[in-house]
């Protein structure tokens, strides 16, 4: 017994279970041991196995349906003579059975009834005949290797006793792959084909068009070994890493994609040569001068006086001159004001400037300090980044500033007093007055009018006369009165030169209450505004309308975001006619149909749709065929092109083989593709993939042409939640 647990145990490891989803089996091999009770029918003990006699048998199978096999045993075992009762060694026998299986014999266990003749010579003398009748079983560790128990009582029909038989054996199939079967002429006769190329539409990746086996029924019109399909120049013999397109310079850029076809150039440039604007023989983008012809010395600039030093780093470009100064003679250079101008070509000497103006300052720049490409002349919100639709200010549904002051009430410590951002919202400590900018205050300036220097106390330096501005400032809040719109009373920048009493950010020439903090919408006053009426003094309350787009918050469904009428306040920011707060796709334009999406294009679907069939595995493996590649391609470019959709990938199987493994390979055939996808750059949240075995089937199991139709992965675009 140790000798047959062995026996099976090797069995198992050896013959490890795969996923067999397309072998057919007809014939097959096996041995076995057999055990002979004559015990049990001579009134002896059944259980006194030290007694039996025993055998082995080789024998033959060949499946004759599909429940039906015929079974040839050819054995040496020992017998018992029915008159003497002594066993009797060798004996040869041959024998004829038939098993009929009760299930499938792809089943894990598949159970039978046996029946037959079989034929016995002992000692090569006597010739006995009897009959076989039993039960068994098989148990299929493989779709080709199963371990045999069969149990048969021989009844005797010439000479020997009757007795009962055991055997435990061990069974291997031989096959072929269906797969191979799939595509013979005898099948095809019996589907269409609707090109003629004698490849059934089933299995034809190219139905409509008449192609050839290699290419799974697709032509290949230029015969470069690439289906047209996936030829991008289906007509021009090309290669096959440039998708079936030429590449005549051999730049490695397909002539279809290369604005220089007959000419060795870079992916970067279309296929030309780097670009070299100046033609001094250095690429743009390793000249430091692209406009300008210069040396290598250079680095492409030019180098009028040829010391080495380009003209723009040199500060005598017409004079030899060294390094160390800049590129002008030994001879000292007279600069007065430190701003690498000398002096004989500087137009402002005794004032730091720039060489672009000729030594002298540059004129005064436009500024923009939120960086919101609006000037703080024209910016009603310079120190807050804005728009210029609402005037340098933020978009009004995105940020509330209840003092006006622009900067979001989240951020802003004095929300409800006008401040400044430097402060965090709130009004600005007292500041340092510097009426002439020079940098002295006023207080310690003798001058504070006129721009002066430090050692001179504030004033202008002796030898240099200086004239008083004749603009006046009457009211002295810093604003010159032809800027100033309240030129009588000192006020602030902001307000054009007008107070703000109580800090609301509305002047108080435009404030209804100006000395009672209150809101812009209404005029400077608090929300709630008292008027008395002689007859009741009832509060009139104000209605509010927080994003100002003439619907009161209170029937607004978007108050805090400017919307229109007819979507009850909301906005409509794609324009598609779905307001924002329902609209899954709201910056991408879409039909109520796709709940405000963009609807997937025909073309997009027959993509999806082929890649359910064109997408190939290795045989019962999760290894992607060369040729899927392509195709995955394509689903990567559609993830770029609908960036509202996530993509769904399922695996599906045929019934061949256990559940358990068709669920397993699903799952891994459907997360291969999900990882490629991720290896072209997809984001892994718009991804998912799950497998489903058998249990979807789109065609019937029965026949091999629905088995191959329901091996398929299968990706579906859906809207992101």
């Amino acid at each position: 017994m140790k000798r047959i647990l062995l026996l099976v145990l090797v069995t198992y490891f050896y013959f490890q279970v795969s996923e067999a989803q397309m072998i057919e089996y007809k014939n097959g091999l096996g041995f076995r041991i057999t055990f002979l009770d004559y015990n049990t029918f001579q009134d002896r003990k059944f259980d006194a196995f030290r007694e039996y006699a025993n055998g082995m048998e080789l024998f033959g199978q060949r499946q004759m349906s599909k429940n039906l096999l015929l079974v040839i045993p050819i054995g040496i075992l020992a017998t018992t003579d029915s008159t003497l009762e002594n066993k009797i060694d060798p004996t040869f026998t041959l024998g004829g059975q038939a098993q009929y299986h009760f299930v499938k014999q792809s089943s894990w266990i598949s159970p039978y009834v046996v029946g037959g003749i079989n034929a016995a010579i002992p000692k090569l003398k006597d010739f006995y005949l009897n009959v076989p009748l039993g039960v068994g079983v098989n148990f299929n560790f493989h779709p080709q290797v199963s371990l045999q128990w069969q149990t048969d009582y021989r009844l005797p029909v010439v000479n020997g006793a009757s007795h009962l038989q055991h055997s435990l054996g061990i069974m291997y199939r031989l096959g072929v792959p269906k797969h191979q079967e799939v595509r013979n002429d005898t099948l095809i006769n019996i589907m269409n084909d609707a090109d003629g190329d004698g490849i059934a539409d089933d299995v034809d990746l190219c139905p409509s068009q008449a192609g050839t086996k290699e290419f799974s029924g697709c032509p290949d019109t230029d015969q470069d070994g690439v289906a047209d399909k996936d030829d991008r120049c289906p007509e021009t013999a090309g290669v096959k890493k440039l998708q079936g397109c030429p590449d005549t310079d051999g730049d490695g850029i397909a002539d279809a994609d290369d604005e220089c076809p007959n000419e060795k150039g870079a992916k970067e440039f279309k296929g030309c040569p780097p670009p070299d604007a100046d033609k001094d023989g250095i690429t743009d983008k390793d000249d430091h001068c692209p406009d300008l012809a210069g040396t290598i010395k250079t680095q492409g600039c030019p180098d009028r006086d040829n010391d080495g030093i380009a003209d723009k780093d040199d500060r005598c470009p017409d004079q030899p001159g060294i390094k160390s100064r800049g590129g002008c003679p030994e001879e000292k250079i007279v600069d007065s004001d430190g701003d690498g101008v000398a002096d004989k070509d500087d137009k402002c000497p005794d004032v730091k400037g720039v060489k672009s103006n000729n030594g002298c300052p540059e004129p005064e720049k436009m500024t923009d300090s939120d960086g919101d490409g609006i000037p703080d002349k024209e910016d009603k919100c310079p120190d807050v980044k804005g728009v210029k639709s609402n005037n340098g200010c933020p978009e009004p549904e995105k940020i509330v500033d209840s003092d006006g002051d622009g900067i979001p009430d989240k951020e802003d410590k004095c929300p409800d007093v006008k401040g400044v951002k430097s402060n965090k919202g709130c009004p600005e400590p007292e500041k340092i007055v510097d009426s002439d900018g020079d940098g002295i205050p006023d207080k310690e300036d003798k001058c504070p009018d006129v721009k002066g220097v430090k050692s001179n106390k504030g004033c202008p330096e002796p030898e240099k006369k200086v004239e008083k501005p004749a603009v006046k400032d009457s009211d002295g809040d810093g604003i010159t009165d032809d800027k100033d719109q309240c030129p009588d009373k000192a006020g602030l920048f902001e307000m054009a030169g007008c107070p703000d009493s109580d800090g609301d950010g509305v002047s108080d020439k435009d404030d209804d209450c100006p000395e009672q903090a209150g809101v812009k919408s209404n005029h400077g006053c608090p929300e709630m505004k008292k008027t008395e009426k002689k007859e009741d003094k009832k509060e009139t309350p104000v209605v509010k309308d927080t994003d100002g787009d003439g619907l009161v918050d209170d029937k607004d469904d978007c108050p805090y975001a400017a919307g229109l009428l007819r979507f009850n306040g909301c906005p409509d920011s794609d324009g598609d006619g779905i307001s924002d707060k329902v609209d899954k796709c709201p910056k991408e334009a879409g039909p109520a149909t796709t709940n405000g999406c963009p609807e997937i294009e025909k073309k997009d679907l027959e993509i999806l749709d082929y890649a359910m069939r064109a997408v190939q595995f290795d045989l019962s493996r999760s290894t992607l065929r060369e040729e899927s590649f392509a195709v995955l391609d394509k689903i990567a470019a559609l993830m770029q092109k609908y960036p509202s959709y996530n993509l769904v990938i399922s695996g599906h199987t045929d019934n061949t083989g256990s559940e358990a493994l068709n669920q397993d390979l699903s799952q891994r055939r459907a997360r291969v593709c999900m990882d490629y996808l991720l290896s072209r750059g997809v984001s892994a949240k718009r991804l998912s993939s799950t497998g489903y075995g058998s249990r979807q089937p789109i065609a019937d199991n029965k026949t091999d042409t629905g088995r191959f139709l329901n091996r398929r992965t299968e990706f579906n675009l859906v809207i992101s939640r």
